[in-house]
């Protein structure tokens, strides 16, 4: 079941069901680009046309946080499940367990990139193509180093890429170089590698269960993160519900 927001579909099956929609990219003969969507992303597609765009042209959008499961359903009076990219992350890396499957790393730091192998190597020691690249800052801005990532990407071949920049940078590159590579699933990360590699310490269960994790990363992180939540997004979810009890929609 797809339910709307922005004019951008969000898938809201149950996660078992998203989890099996994600495996079947795997077997498509063209790439497919996966968006993990949050309450940030909705803010930045109000603010961002391209990145509008390319949401509306994804493959596959799931929901990524409570601001949207809650607009959902006070829009749609229907209660969604919430799907992370750590859980989508996790996921992927489990069907190595399945199939044999080439992964790429693209993003974050060196330090993060190498921390996040280990534990990889640790956890799933069948996994045995892996890529890792650390590229420079804004370096899609550069077409000679989007092109020098593209051409090792061709070379390496990789079934699924994550790709760690932040939105929209992530979904937009991939969105508009996918093709150029061939990787069957494609998705941004964001903050993933830095969890998974224990850089940063995600919020406790019982917090991820009651919906604010945001709150943790708030608190862990307040000087990076308080314009982007308090600032922007917040009032934007505020404006938000107030569309959907006035008329029922969000535009």
């Amino acid at each position: 079941m797809q339910y709307d927001i922005n004019e951008i579909s969000i898938c809201g099956d149950a996660k078992e069901s998203i989890f099996k929609e994600v495996t079947k990219l795997l077997e498509n003969n063209f790439p497919s680009l996966v968006v993990t969507f949050n309450l940030d992303f909705l803010r930045i597609s109000k603010e961002n046309d391209k990145f509008n765009d390319v949401c509306q042209k994804a493959d596959l959008i799931v929901a990524d946080g409570v601001g949207v499961t809650t607009l959902i359903k006070l829009k749609y009076g229907v209660k969604i499940e919430r799907i992370t990219g750590n859980e989508l992350f996790s996921y992927l890396l489990e069907l190595s367990k399945l199939r044999t499957i080439r992964y790429a790393f693209v993003g974050s730091s060196e330090n993060t990139l190498s921390g996040l192998k280990t534990r990889i190597q640790n956890e799933f020691p069948n996994i045995k193509n892996m890529f890792f690249y650390s590229p420079p800052y804004l370096f899609e801005k550069s077409s000679e180093e989007t092109n020098l990532l593209i051409e090792q990407l061709k070379q390496f071949k990789p079934d699924i890429l994550f790709l760690a920049l932040g939105c929209p940078r992530q979904e937009i590159w991939l969105y508009d170089n996918m093709n150029a590579y061939g990787a069957k699933i494609n998705i941004g990360v964001g903050a993933v590698f830095d969890f998974y590699s224990g850089f940063k310490k995600r919020a406790p269960l019982f917090i991820q269960k009651i919906g604010l994790e945001w709150f943790w990363r708030l608190l862990t992180e307040p000087k990076r993160l308080f314009f982007r939540y308090i600032i922007k997004d917040v009032p934007c979810f505020i404006r938000e519900v107030f569309k959907v009890q006035s008329k029922k929609e969000i535009t």
